[in-house]
């Protein structure tokens, strides 16, 4: 047999796939002026498609009692990474898209995501309807990102994202850090990014369907092992013709096209806003 039906699985990395789709990646600190901040999310905010992805750095044990350190928030081709004030303080632009009803939110596996979002200085909420990348795919044992976007992948390609254990990541303990620490920034803003990606993936995998229930017919009995007669059939009585049973056409589901936007090089705004692409 030819060697090419043993060609190996091909294999995607996160990051990388973000970078070559040329998504943007801004970050908005606390030393970031209002006017730069509302420009950034005015950014995302248009290129938004219904749903963002939402994913939450740093909200484990005492780094989290204020809220997380990081919370990242996603589109097809924008992504805005933002760290908290040292008093659990984000900006109102974040705020208002958590709370935007009319806006989806996506999270994988975010039930200590939404909750930490609830411990910040006030509160977070997240309004309008959530999606869980955990009730898409039942995956066990509890998988990370990486499974859901192998599960999802029209190419049926094996995913892999960095190891934030390997990394010694768990060891950054202020966004301050997070921000300082190389390839974090584009690590975060990734799982952000892949969680909206995998979702519409899943969603195209799986489209919904609506069957009605099925309903048993009540069957007569029958005294004995007498067969019916074909007397008891009234003359004019002729067998049913079979009908052909043409297939219908599958339904393909829409998957909406992102419309990517290559970015390079390095920039400042604001004093304390980059953008990677």
């Amino acid at each position: 047999m030819p060697s090419k039906f043993f060609a190996a699985p091909r294999e995607k990395q996160l990051e990388e796939q973000m970078r070559l789709s040329g998504v943007e990646v801004l970050v908005v600190d606390p030393e970031m002026d209002r006017r730069s901040t509302t420009q950034i999310y005015g950014k995302l905010r248009e290129s938004i498609d219904q749903s963002i992805g939402v994913d939450c750095e740093g909200h484990h044990g005492e780094l989290g009692k204020k809220g997380p350190l990081m919370v990242q928030v996603a589109s097809s081709s924008v992504v805005v990474v933002e760290v908290r004030t040292q008093s659990g303080l984000y900006s109102p632009d974040l705020r208002k898209l958590l709370a935007d009803a009319s806006i989806q939110k996506v999270f994988c596996q975010g039930k200590g995501d939404i909750q930490a979002l609830k411990n910040c200085s006030p509160g977070m909420e997240v309004l309008g309807p959530v999606a869980d990348l955990k009730d898409m795919a039942h995956l066990h044992p509890t998988p990370g990102l990486a499974a859901f976007l192998s599960r999802g992948d029209p190419d049926e390609a094996t995913w892999k994202k960095q190891s934030f254990k390997k990394k010694g990541w768990w060891r950054l303990e202020s966004g301050q850090d997070m921000l300082a620490e190389p390839g974090f920034v584009s690590y975060a803003a990734a799982d952000a990014w892949g969680t909206l990606l995998a979702h519409g993936m899943l969603a195209a995998a799986t489209p919904a369907t609506t069957t009605a229930p099925a309903t048993k017919a009540k069957s007569r009995r029958r005294r004995g092992n007498r067969k019916p007669s074909q007397n008891h059939l009234p003359a004019s009585f002729e067998p049913p013709m079979p009908h052909a049973v043409v297939p219908s056409a599958p339904q393909v589901p829409h998957t909406p096209q992102a419309s990517w936007t290559h970015v390079s090089g390095f920039c400042r705004m604001g004093g304390s806003c980059w953008a990677f692409a």
